[in-house]
């Protein structure tokens, strides 16, 4: 869901689907102002504000997605500083992060004032410092519960699988781990079999 063409209305509209997973995937690449003008988004840290708090009140626990896009051109520390304090204060579900790097034909990379590769580690490794408790902080609370989701990895051995819970998207967010004396209600199982089981 892009930021920039996504309104209040379009989420009233979400809200009054009978089916639907409530999973939402923003690219906010960034929450400065000032480097979102510089990438050319149509938005603002204010416009992104609304939207998870509007979301918030209209669904029972959504699931948010992100994409962050570390050492842009024209960043300096004071914007890498607002995007550590979105991370940490929003607790997205799921974050990806990229370091920036020019791609082809793209206008970014006719800017200057570009970060050295090194450096863009260095600010990779703080923002993961940042979401990795995060992330913890979040698995605890699904221990101990009943979850449901989809099949995707068996081991040889069979003694344990791989879920995709539910709530989750292929591809892009992480799976669990599950022992088979785990499952519920189960004799045998294939893959994209929608499970129950005990997240231990």
């Amino acid at each position: 869901m892009y930021p920039d063409i996504l309104s209040l209305s379009h989420i009233d509209r979400l809200a009054k689907l009978k089916k639907l997973i409530p999973y939402f995937d923003f690219p906010f690449q960034h929450i400065s102002p000032k480097i979102l003008k510089r990438m050319d988004r149509f938005y603002d840290d204010k416009h992104i504000f609304k939207i998870l708090k509007y979301i918030k009140e209209k669904f029972e626990n959504p699931f948010f997605h992100t994409n962050f896009i570390v050492w842009f051109p024209w960043e300096d520390e004071n914007d890498h500083k607002m995007m550590l304090k979105f991370a940490s204060e929003y607790e997205f579900d799921s974050v990806s992060v990229f370091g920036y790097h020019d791609e082809p034909l793209a206008k970014s990379s006719t800017l200057d004032q570009k970060v050295d590769s090194k450096t863009i580690k260095t600010r990779l490794k703080a923002i993961k410092e940042i979401l990795n408790p995060i992330y913890d902080k979040k698995d605890e609370l699904r221990k101990g519960t009943i979850q449901k989701g989809f099949i995707e990895e068996i081991n040889e051995e069979k003694q344990f699988c791989k879920i995709r819970p539910e709530i989750k998207a292929p591809d892009i967010d992480d799976l669990d781990k599950v022992k088979f004396e785990d499952l519920i209600n189960v004799e045998f199982i294939n893959v994209w079999d929608i499970m129950e089981y005990n997240y231990l």
